[in-house]
């Protein structure tokens, strides 16, 4: 008998303990996932300065310019050779260029040197 009411204070003990590390485990997993959630704001906070203070952002228009010409400079030989693509064709310059972002569409489009040959496949 002795044995069994043992038994029993430590079923009682140990159910009181098995729901007080519950509560406890509860808590950290809201604690965890606070600070996962804070950590994914500031690693997207990060990512998103990054991104303003990449160095392509700082290029001048005319060096952009300059660069475009570049691009469109290889496919103006192209051209000149017999089989002639379609310049309309939205996977080539100046058409890539102008599809970037907002500041070089804009740079892209006021080059008018970029836009000079235009060949269209019938």
């Amino acid at each position: 008998e002795t044995d069994r009411v043992s038994l029993l204070a430590t079923a009682s003990q140990s159910s009181e303990l098995l729901s007080v590390l519950k509560e406890k485990i509860d808590h950290a997993r809201q604690m965890l996932n606070a600070l996962l959630d804070g950590q994914a704001k500031v690693a997207e906070n990060l990512r998103a300065a990054k991104t303003l203070l990449h160095p392509i952002r700082s290029i001048p228009d005319d060096v952009l310019k300059h660069i475009f010409s570049f691009c469109v400079h290889e496919v103006y030989d192209i051209l000149e050779e017999d089989d002639v693509p379609n310049s309309l064709g939205s996977r080539k310059p100046p058409w890539t260029l102008s599809q970037v972002c907002r500041s070089w569409r804009r740079v892209s489009l006021s080059t008018a040197s970029l836009w000079r040959c235009l060949s269209i496949d019938f």
